[in-house]
């Protein structure tokens, strides 16, 4: 049991999870390495048949290249092969990173912890997407600077002769288009493929935008390798028709090469390589696919789980009865009796000095202490004035 936080995108989780746990992701994977492993092993055995294919080429025609001495060809050949297995580094990289995305989005999606997140893979398939796509970019301008150095250069051959360039121009514009229609494509929808896988297992809305076109190009791209699988034995049959052609220059003999033991094995090493590639191609067309379609069932088709749907019922418009109106009877006016007017309380002035009640002498004289009598102007005794 694992105690975890809520997590608001747990449900967009784990329907990824639900899809990318089957094994066809797992197989993309496997076929990856293992394509990647052949690859690289026919590329190095390549290299070193043609080195071998070139030095007994330059010996037969020794004296075409009385210049160039034994040393300074194995110098030139062993610098060929290395830069050739140099080239192939950048490569292998590349391909181990796609096959760690897609074990990734495998194991994260079997994982029964449910903090578990298939991001991680699909991060790095996208990233790895990015970089295909500004290469791709980059491929594309230096094909237009090509194509516009080789346009001009047929345009003055043709020029100073009687040569018309308007046909060659016109394929090699076509072929231009054409390639350059099929690597941005092929590569914009992969980017967004997995990015759309990314997002999903972060947001609360799910997303399938260029699943259904990446799919679709890699189909397009097994259909091209087959097609060059069947021309990979083509070399051997011709090989007999060059010789006729070059007449079998100073006893060199191109079908002792290209017929010979060693070269049909590189025929068949290239033949599974480019079956294996064919075969992956078509299952991660399989994959993008059907995680469109997988998605868009959800998005659109989407029923809560245990949750019987309710049977439809038509909404019935209510109907209002007014209550009877109660009967109205006259009532006449009630008189109210009128009221008699107040008499105003007579008028009694503010009290003044000279209104004041008179002065009341003291009981006893205030000088001696005597009594006096009531009204008395002057004590009797000391004669003190009271008044």
């Amino acid at each position: 049991m694992y105690n975890t936080q809520f997590n608001p995108y747990a449900q967009n989780v784990n329907i990824v999870k639900g899809y990318f746990k089957k094994i066809p992701v797992l197989l993309l994977a496997i076929l990856q390495f293992v394509g990647t492993g052949l690859s690289i092993a026919f590329a190095v055995v390549f290299s070193l048949w043609s080195t071998t294919f070139t030095q007994d080429m330059v010996s037969q025609f020794s004296s075409e290249f009385s210049g160039l001495s034994a040393s300074d060809l194995n110098g030139l050949m062993q610098t060929s092969l290395v830069s050739t297995i140099a080239s192939l580094v950048p490569t292998a990289i590349v391909c181990v990173l796609i096959t760690v995305g897609y074990l990734l989005l495998f194991l994260k999606s079997r994982s029964s912890n449910p903090d578990s997140n298939p991001r991680a893979g699909a991060t790095i398939l996208f990233v790895l997407a990015l970089i295909e796509m500004i290469c791709s970019i980059i491929i594309v301008a230096a094909l237009a600077v090509i194509f516009i150095i080789s346009a001009v250069a047929v345009g003055v051959s043709a020029s100073s002769s009687d040569f018309n360039a308007g046909p060659v121009l016109l394929i090699m514009g076509v072929t231009f288009v054409f390639i350059v229609f099929f690597v941005l494509f092929y590569s914009i929808n992969k980017m967004r493929y997995f990015k759309s896988v990314k997002n999903s297992c972060s947001s609360i809305n799910l997303y399938s935008d260029g699943a259904g076109a990446f799919g679709v190009m890699n189909i397009i791209f097994a259909v091209f390798t087959l097609l060059g699988l069947v021309s990979t034995a083509l070399p051997i049959p011709l090989s007999s028709l060059t010789d006729e052609a070059i007449g079998k220059l100073a006893g060199f003999s191109l079908s002792d090469y290209i017929a010979g033991e060693s070269f049909v094995l590189i025929v068949c090493f290239a033949s599974v390589v480019m079956l294996i590639s064919a075969v992956y191609m078509i299952l991660e067309a399989t994959v993008a696919l059907g995680y469109k379609k997988y998605i868009n069932n959800i998005k659109y088709n989407y029923q809560p789980a245990n949750i019987p749907e309710a049977p439809y019922q038509p909404a019935v418009k209510p109907t209002y009865t007014a209550a009877p109106a109660a009967p109205v009877t006259y009532q006449p006016p009630v008189q109210q009796p009128a009221q008699t007017a107040q008499q105003p309380e007579p008028y009694t002035p503010p009290k003044t000095e000279e209104n004041a009640p008179a002065f009341s002498a003291p009981s006893y004289c205030p000088a001696c202490g005597s009594p006096i009598e009531q009204g008395a102007a002057f004590c009797t005794n000391c004669g003190n004035k009271l008044k």
